[in-house]
């Protein structure tokens, strides 16, 4: 009990003493009453943890088939435009993942929406359910939409990044010297090319992580997928301050295990990375 009070009075060394131990043994009874809620109410809190986890898992099964999916086609696009950076095709992918940066996920939601209900689904014959709550995490029905809509800006940033990338390297002197020798064109882009674009193309997926992350809440409710988003929401209109601390923890901890991630990668592919950041620190 001492060591508790000693440790909590650092936070108000400014004040007299008796109001230091004043507001030490409040902050020590108020710490005890959350235990004891909290062992008292073990099952109450197993059962939010259980539907957190839940949502989370259905976040993270949204987030990465659309960060792969958006990343993969950007690189696609990217690579195809970067490759012929004077061409028309070149021009009008530039401008179409331009457009697609700046468009609202909102917006977005209602085109695909729209695009999936009078076209899509006529066409190929499936009943795609968009907001049923009763289909499963995995059925591809339903986790088709909101994907499309999650991947449009990490295909657009992707492509974007990916073209600006290709263009700064394909006229350095290393590449010219390497198609001067004759060297084939597989050859060049595999050895000289793509260990140059392979950082800044992997920071754009680090950052689409977080694009796709910013627009959760709002595809979940328009799709009324029961994710971290939503379940957030919910959270906060009930005022439910347990449950918005866990959703929040989890997003915290899935963000700093993507960036320990990215920056593994990028230490593996250049290990420059690693001396610049002992330089710094």
């Amino acid at each position: 009990m001492f060591v508790l009070v000693s440790f909590f009075s650092f936070a108000a060394l400014d004040q007299p003493v008796l109001r230091q131990l004043y507001t030490s043994l409040a902050m020590v009874v108020t710490s005890s009453v959350h235990l004891f809620h909290f062992l008292t109410n073990f099952s109450e809190v197993g059962d939010r943890l259980a539907n957190v986890g839940l949502a989370y898992l259905r976040s993270m099964v949204l987030l990465l088939l659309s960060v792969a999916l958006g990343s993969g086609m950007g690189l696609l696009l990217g690579f195809a435009a970067g490759m012929r950076p004077n061409s028309p095709q070149a021009t009008a992918v530039s401008a179409v993942s331009f457009i697609g940066v700046l468009t609202p996920s909102f917006l977005t939601s209602l085109f695909v929406m729209l695009a999936f209900v009078r076209y899509i689904s006529p066409a190929v014959g499936v009943r795609f359910i968009l907001l049923s709550p009763s289909v499963s995490v995995f059925d591809f029905r339903r986790l088709l939409a909101p994907a499309i809509v999650l991947a449009v800006r990490p295909l657009a940033y992707v492509t974007q990044v990916t073209i600006g990338a290709l263009q700064e390297v394909i006229y350095t002197d290393h590449v010219r010297t390497a198609h001067a020798k004759g060297l084939p064109p597989r050859v060049v882009l595999s050895r000289h090319v793509l260990s140059n674009v392979a950082l800044p193309v992997l920071t754009s997926i680090n950052s689409s992580f977080y694009f796709s992350l910013s627009s959760l809440l709002v595809v979940e409710w328009l799709f009324n997928w029961s994710g971290i988003g939503l379940q957030l929401l919910e959270a906060v209109s009930k005022r439910d301050a347990e449950t918005a601390s866990y959703l929040l923890v989890s997003v915290g901890l899935t963000m700093l295990l993507i960036n320990t991630a990215v920056k593994i990668a990028m230490r593996h592919i250049d290990p420059r990375v690693a001396e610049s950041e002992s330089v710094i620190s």
